[in-house]
């Protein structure tokens, strides 16, 4: 599914009002918005309300957050192949409530790229940016700081970017 850009992304954390039924009345009425103004919309529910947000809107539908960690034994973490089977087409990655060290987001990218997955990236420093696996599989930490400094000057260009 394309992610046409400047996106917006609706978070909706771990709010009781956005899990479970709510969720999934909060993904349709953001997939009935997009559809009416075409704007672009991704919705990032709770993890356990990936799977059924994903299978009923027509929308993006990214993962809140997924670990460095490979497939296997490793309970309690989401990989990026556990968020995929769930009909996530990306993630966010170092939102403000679940920091990581640069390190860890460098073998999210590299874990993501193998898959096609996008990744949203929240803030390094007072940057963030929407990145395509596939180009973003190759970046190390100055790459990726300087894209996002080019993104920061576009904003600055485009405030509605």
């Amino acid at each position: 599914m394309p992610i046409r850009k400047p996106v917006i992304v609706v978070n909706f954390k771990t709010y009781p009002e956005a899990s479970g039924p709510g969720a999934l009345a909060l993904a349709k009425l953001c997939a009935q918005i997009s559809s009416e103004t075409r704007a672009p919309l991704i919705v990032a529910p709770p993890m356990l309300d990936l799977a059924i947000v994903a299978s009923t809107v027509k929308i993006p539908v990214f993962a809140q957050h997924i670990d460095s960690v490979q497939s296997g034994s490793t309970t309690g973490h989401v990989t990026v192949e556990n968020a995929k089977a769930s009909g996530a087409v990306g993630t966010l990655v170092n939102h403000s409530e679940r920091r990581i060290k640069i390190s860890e987001i460098h073998e999210i990218i590299a874990g993501t790229g193998r898959l096609a997955f996008v990744v949203c990236l929240c803030r390094i420093g007072s940057w963030y940016a929407v990145l395509p696996a596939v180009s973003a599989l190759s970046m190390r930490t100055s790459n990726i700081q300087r894209s996002l400094i080019l993104l920061n000057a576009m904003k600055k260009q485009a405030p509605h970017f």
